[in-house]
Order: C-alpha cells, then structure tokens, then sequence
C-alpha cells in the first residue's frame, strides 16, 4: 500500500469528482483516485533539497515528528483547473507554484513573502487570484498573469493572531479569513482594503468552499 509515512498529513485538496490531493510531512505530493484505496495515481516532492541552516529556519516553522526537515514538509495545497497549476506552500513559508501534469515540474522561483509557514492556501474562484494564510499574521494576494506567472498583489495585515483559514466569495470579489484569536476579517480585493463593514456588504454573498 503507498500512502504518506512520516509525520502528519496536512494538505486536502478536491480536484474533481474522482480526485484529491494530498500533502504532509513526508515530502511527498500524492494525486488520489477517489475509488482506488491502495495505490496513488501520481507522487512528487515538496523539496529535493534540505535548507543550509536549519536552527535559522526553526522559528518559523510548525512542530513536527517528520524525519524530514521543514522545507520539506508541505502544510496546505491547492489546484487551479484554468492554469493547470498546484500550489503547495512548505513548513518554512514558501509557496511553490508546480504543474498539475508534473507535480516536480516547478513554474516560476516560488513566493516567498511570507515570513512564516502558510497553514491555507487557495485559488479565487475565477482562478485570476491565488491567496495564502500565514501565521506571520497576513494575507497575502497574487495575481496571476496570463502567462501563468504570479505577481503579489495586495498584503493585508490586520489580523492581530496567525491566519488558519480563508475562503473567497463566489464572483471572487472578496476573501473572509479566521485567525488564531478567533477574529473574522473581510477584504475587498477590487479596493484592495480590509473592510470593516463586510459582514454586513457581504451578507447577500455566496462563499466558495
């Protein structure tokens, strides 16, 4: 049977009605068939290499009883249909950016804004945007390009705890997220502003999930 081994699963993403994927402490990326129990479709590694000075990195990362170092640990994973990219964001705060068709296949340098791990990472509906949690207490927005190169778009920091989860609103217009101290903050993507009143101008809203 192959599945992960070392540490903790971290990472769920539905990717269509008979796949998932699947990231953790192992450094390992696995493609599931919803069907199949024993044998993942398609595995790659979060990292191929280990990081220079491990004591630097430690502040920054999450507990873990992985045999494997943090940069090779992955804690949150999400898939763009449109690009036919995953997002895989490691225990040191780096996004990578891989092909769907080639998860060891990397697009771009990765996003490296985040000054601690990311526990969320999610594509806006329309797929124009990739937003990440991290619990520097951001959130970080990137747009994407049409060549399928991301660029930061907006960091907004108002959460005052780390950031455990976002979602986005159906037309992508707006994210809510949760932090740490139990705040739920909304953020107008157009303007590029945390709004005070989204509770109340998102209310008639739907919400991906």
């Amino acid at each position: 049977m192959q599945s992960h081994h070392s540490g903790e699963v971290w990472g769920l993403e539905v990717v269509d009605d008979k796949h998932c994927l699947t990231c953790g402490d192992d450094n390992r990326i696995m493609l599931w068939h919803h069907c199949c129990h024993t044998t993942a479709e398609r595995v790659g590694k979060v990292s191929d290499h280990k990081p220079k000075n491990a004591a630097k990195v430690k502040g920054v990362t999450s507990s873990s009883q992985s045999i494997y170092p943090p940069n090779q640990q992955a804690r949150a994973i999400a898939y763009s249909s449109k690009h036919g990219h995953i997002a895989v964001a490691s225990n040191m705060g780096k996004v990578s950016i891989r092909e769907y068709a080639d998860f060891d296949k990397k697009v771009g340098k990765g996003l490296k804004d985040a000054q601690e791990w990311c526990e969320v990472v999610r594509y806006s509906p329309c797929q124009k945007y990739l937003a990440t949690g991290s619990h520097d207490n951001h959130v970080y927005v990137y747009s994407i390009e049409d060549d399928g190169t991301y660029k930061l778009y907006k960091s907004f920091n108002k959460h005052s705890s780390y950031v455990q989860a976002l979602d986005w609103s159906q037309d992508s217009s707006y994210i809510r997220s949760a932090s740490g101290d139990y705040e739920k903050l909304y953020f107008n993507i157009a303007d590029k502003v945390h709004d005070p009143a989204g509770a109340q101008n998102t209310k008639e809203l739907a919400w991906a999930t």
